[in-house]
């Protein structure tokens, strides 16, 4: 019962849509119309500039250690942690807010990877820097660190429950940046 009830919270702290948020009330835009039309960073900087792709990072970044954090603090499984991570995530990606589509959960799964496998998020974060900064492309750095953060995962002495949570992220992680995917084998992906 604990787990469903924390899983459907964690759903709609995820599902909170920060980056649209932001960009609706300060600048009077819909996020999902400008740019590549994601609400996630890297979008609401290139639309928004610099400080609020900062501030969106910062705080769908919270979303995910939010959940954790609650679930360590309930003094929950990390398997159960995983879980409320996992859905916090989900939440992000398929916001009902905006009709089931939100952003691609890279900072979300940080943050939740941070606090739940905390040396697979230093891994990914240093595999996103290596290559972000021999490509520019944060699409590309992503796809690295998240890749990077799974095999790290199943490398550790974490439970089955929490592997499979975080395996789950990453492959979700990797289809919501098909359309990335398809620009970077194109050479037609933006850099920022």
């Amino acid at each position: 019962m604990t787990m469903i009830v924390g899983a459907a919270i964690s759903f709609f702290v995820g599902a909170i849509p920060f980056g649209y948020l932001l960009v609706r009330f300060i600048l009077k835009k819909d996020i999902k119309k400008e740019g590549s039309g994601n609400i996630g960073a890297t979008n609401v900087a290139r639309v928004a500039g610099k400080k609020l792709g900062i501030v969106t990072l910062v705080l769908d970044i919270c979303k995910g250690l939010a959940c954790v954090l609650t679930a360590f603090h309930l003094a929950l499984p990390a398997g159960t942690a995983a879980v409320l991570g996992l859905f916090a995530f989900l939440g992000h990606c398929f916001t009902p807010w905006l009709k089931f589509n939100g952003g691609k959960g890279v900072a979300t799964g940080l943050g939740v990877m941070l606090l739940l496998v905390p040396t697979a998020a230093i891994s990914g974060l240093a595999a996103f820097l290596v290559v972000y900064l021999l490509q520019k492309k944060v699409s590309l750095g992503s796809l690295a660190g998240a890749v990077t953060a799974v095999v790290v995962t199943w490398s550790s002495q974490m439970d089955l429950l929490t592997q499979i949570c975080v395996s789950l992220l990453v492959l979700i992680l990797i289809f919501r940046h098909k359309s990335n995917i398809s620009r970077l084998m194109q050479r037609k992906e933006l850099s920022i």
